[in-house]
């Protein structure tokens, strides 16, 4: 049934990160005031995925009688938008899940890390990849928010079909841990090209090369029948 879920990691964070203007420097800490030894982390890296990194995700927290504050009427959580088109639209548009990823160190390291890799370089996104896996999904619902509520400003985006949707929300843990794995990952993308061929999905499983990612798709699998299985059908 995997190869019913047809939205490779690459395609669809690389349009993820192509999605939005550049607005930052690259740099994940900016230094500010939050009360009596306060600081505030402010958006660095997020510029073309719409994300940020940085501290407890930009969020001002105060030392000594110090306070959290928002700088903007669309967060919930104190996220901001990084003044492009694109992040300005998510931030409103789509706010919790921007936000979520946001406050998510790892995502926002996650859009930097990849940004930083040379086009089409598969090594090098999957060491972002297995580096910042816990980012995964959430990067991923954002790009789908971020192209059904802001195509205009965020050009580049791909919505996620029905099934990877489903993976993405309801079986984020397992989606995170597959795709944070060379093996796993080289098992699914294998399993994609099949066209439904059986026997060439089970040549995809078992690929000596890839056996070490086989736990991390039965995993997968086993939650995609208990949660998508009316959307993987």
């Amino acid at each position: 049934m995997l190869a019913k879920y047809t939205v490779p990691i690459f395609v669809l964070l690389g349009a993820l990160l192509s999605g939005c203007g550049d607005s930052g420097s690259g740099s994940t800490g900016g230094s500010g005031q939050g009360g009596s030894g306060g600081s505030t982390s402010t958006a660095g890296s997020g510029g073309t995925g719409g994300m940020a990194t940085g501290g407890t995700g930009g969020m001002s927290t105060g030392g000594s009688g110090g306070t959290t504050t928002t700088t903007t009427s669309t967060s919930v959580t104190g996220c901001q938008p990084l003044g492009d088109a694109c992040t300005n639209c998510l931030a409103d548009k789509c706010n919790a899940l921007y936000c979520t990823c946001y406050d998510n160190p790892a995502c926002g390291s996650l859009v930097a890390c990849t940004q930083a890799c040379a086009p089409g370089d598969a090594a090098c996104n999957q060491a972002c990849f297995t580096n910042n896996q816990n980012g995964i999904s959430e990067a991923a619902l954002v790009n789908d928010c971020g192209a059904t509520q802001c195509g205009a400003s965020c050009p580049g985006t791909t919505a996620l079909d029905g099934c990877s949707l489903c993976l993405f929300q309801s079986c984020s843990a397992q989606m995170n841990a597959c795709f944070g794995s060379a093996d796993c990952n080289a098992i699914v993308t294998c399993v994609q090209g099949c066209g439904g061929d059986f026997f060439c999905q089970g040549d995809c499983y078992n690929d000596p090369a890839h056996q070490a990612g086989q736990g991390l798709v039965d995993n997968l699998n086993s939650c995609l029948q208990d949660k998508c299985s009316g959307q993987c059908g």
